[in-house]
């Protein structure tokens, strides 16, 4: 054992995998450094689309309760303006349905996402 040792201290390895494992933990701790940097920006614009996404929503929903009320007082009926507003829904939704592959909303979608994730495509 003692001439193994006195064998890597004469050729001066000892102190290169010393420095090598060094070398390795310092690469390790940037990285995982790197890693928490991207996942704090990747996170924190989730958080921002998802409150966005939210108001809009909230928009959205008071803005169409505005319409249907507005249209049942014009028909004298509040139950027509509310069909009137979903009926309207369910159209864009058939015509989504029917046209969800020709207008390549999935791939859009991926690719956005994608773009956002940072991911490489093929």
């Amino acid at each position: 054992m003692r001439e193994k040792k006195g064998l890597l201290s004469f050729l001066k390895v000892d102190n290169l995998i010393d420095h090598l494992t060094d070398f390795i933990e310092s690469k390790v701790e940037v990285f995982k450094m790197e890693l928490k940097e991207e996942l704090a920006a990747l996170l924190s614009k989730a958080i921002v689309t998802v409150l966005l996404g939210l108001t809009a929503s909230f928009f959205l929903l008071f803005f169409n309760i505005a319409i249907g009320y507005y249209l049942g007082y014009l028909l004298k009926n509040i139950f027509y303006g509310f069909l009137i507003v979903s009926l309207f829904y369910l159209i864009v939704f058939i015509i989504f349905f029917l046209l969800r592959n020709q207008l390549g909303l999935r791939e859009l979608i991926e690719k956005k996402l994608n773009e956002l994730l940072k991911i490489k495509s093929k």
